[in-house]
Parts: C-alpha cells; structure tokens; sequence
C-alpha cells in the first residue's frame, strides 16, 4: 500500500510596482569631465542609465561623460524580467554650465633700461584633461611700462579672453624694475 503525496511548486510573477530611486544634482560645471551615476530600484534588479543628447553628455554604463555646455535629461530604467515587472522610467535634468577660470598676471622682473620680458598669465580652473591650447580667444596681456620707464613696480594685466566652455576672471601681476648697476671708472691723468 501506498499513501501519494503531492507537493506543490508555485512560480509567480510579482506584480507589485518597481520603484526607481534616482538622484541627480540639478547643475554642474564643466570642469566635471565625468559623473558616477547611482540608482536603486525595489525589485533589486539592474539599472540602466541613457543621455538625450550624447553630443552634450553620453553615458558609458554607469559613467556619465561631460563633454559640452548646455541641458541634457539623463533617464534611469528598468525593464524588469521574468519575476519583477518593468520600472517607470526616472527622468531628470542636469544643466552644464561653464566652468570659472582665473586667469592670473604672472609677475616678472627686469633691470632698468632692458626691454620688458614676454608677459605670460597662468590659468586656474581649466578640465583637467584640457590646457590653454582649446581656449578660442586666449587673453591680452599688457603693461604701461616701456625700456626707459624708472625703478619700481607697474601692475600687468591680462583681458579679453573668450571660450565656449569658459567664464574668465582677472588676477593682476606685477612687473617690478630694478635700478641698473652704474659703475664709474677713473680716468687715468698725469701730472706735468
């Protein structure tokens, strides 16, 4: 005799609705070359991130890559599977501005009646991966001071830099004249 028992194997869907959590700053610079995106879905399950415009941000798994100014909406979905169902989508909006540079007047020196020594600025702020080169206008660099101007100190300035990726600020620089080294030297005379 044989007593038959069943067991029974349940395979459900689970219809409860899959909640993205997605956070995102509203704004930032671009000197930001790249943004580490995070989002957490209930369901537990991957979540995949995509740009509206790759030309401003393009996204590379969970990297998000700054590579214009300008707005881009960044969305974070789930499909779901077998068991979960698909999240709603998550949208948010991040704007690229530019990025503030100091421009600073390095200070030189020269000796009094020499000509001025080449005027060069240094700048704070620049993408890391970016130098002076990309900079469509780079600043003018000036000082009222000329070869015949006396000892002392004459501020060097530097203006009128423009670039679509940049804001740019001003700090002055000092050119300071040091008096020239006279050396007198006597005649030699004979006395009759």
């Amino acid at each position: 005799n044989y007593n038959l028992a069943s067991n029974t194997l349940e395979i459900g869907f689970d219809d409860s609705p899959s909640t993205i959590s997605f956070t995102l700053a509203d704004t930032v610079s671009y000197a930001t070359a790249s943004i580490q995106l995070s989002a957490t879905v209930n369901s537990g399950l991957t979540v995949s991130f995509s740009s509206s415009n790759s030309a401003v941000a393009s996204v590379f798994g969970s990297t998000l890559n700054i590579l214009d100014v300008g707005t881009v909406e960044i969305t974070a979905t789930q499909p779901g599977n077998a068991t979960y169902p698909a999240a709603t989508p998550v949208v948010k909006t991040l704007v690229i501005n530019k990025a503030d540079v100091i421009v600073t007047a390095d200070d030189k020196s020269k000796t009094y009646g020499s000509d001025n020594p080449p005027l060069t600025v240094s700048y704070d702020g620049l993408r890391a991966t970016e130098s002076a080169s990309v900079i469509n206008t780079v600043p003018d660099i000036s000082t009222p001071a000329i070869t015949s101007s006396d000892a002392g100190t004459y501020d060097i300035t530097a203006s009128g830099a423009s670039d679509d990726h940049y804001n740019f600020a001003y700090v002055t620089g000092t050119l300071t004249i040091n008096k020239a080294t006279l050396t007198a030297t006597a005649d030699n005379k004979m006395r009759v």
